[in-house]
């Protein structure tokens, strides 16, 4: 089989007037070019654990915005939290849309921090990512306004 095969099971009902028959399809798919397994990237095992870890100790605001991000709560989308892409972990991602979102503490105000971060966002930008960034008193003070950026960077563009 090619490796780019991929194959497939679906369980079909055929019905007709007597009798419905359960049977499985097998389809054998090949993708070409540009594909969703393509946007996998390898990991190192250091990020996968930073991920994990980071996952496990997340801040208050990261778990405030979780609360209001996940099982598709915020307007039927997915997102994901303490994501690895390439050697970063990112706070929270929205594969579908392309969309970063980045919260951020005081430490992220220190100078090597700053480059640190400039460096990681246009990392992410070349990857064909949006990236929003947003500071923990934003989370804190104004989450309707966060979530409102938010819904515009995705349905409005």
């Amino acid at each position: 089989m090619h490796p780019n095969t991929y194959t497939a099971y679906i369980l079909a009902t055929i019905q007709n007037s007597q009798t419905s028959d359960n049977f499985i399809v097998s389809l054998q798919i090949r993708v070409r070019g540009q594909s969703c397994y393509n946007k996998k990237m390898k990991h190192k095992s250091t990020t996968l654990n930073q991920a994990k870890m980071l996952r496990k100790n997340m801040t208050e605001q990261e778990k405030f915005l979780w609360n209001i991000l996940r099982n598709n709560k915020f307007y039927g989308l997915k997102f994901k939290r303490q994501v690895p892409i390439g050697n970063y972990v990112v706070d929270f991602a929205c594969e579908i849309h392309n969309l970063i979102i980045e919260l951020d503490g005081g430490h992220h105000n220190e100078p090597d921090n700053i480059e640190y971060d400039k460096q990681r966002t246009e990392f992410l930008k070349n990857k064909g990512y949006k990236v929003l960034r947003f500071w923990n008193n934003e989370i804190d003070d104004n989450i309707d306004g966060v979530c409102e950026v938010i819904y515009k960077t995705i349905f409005e563009g």
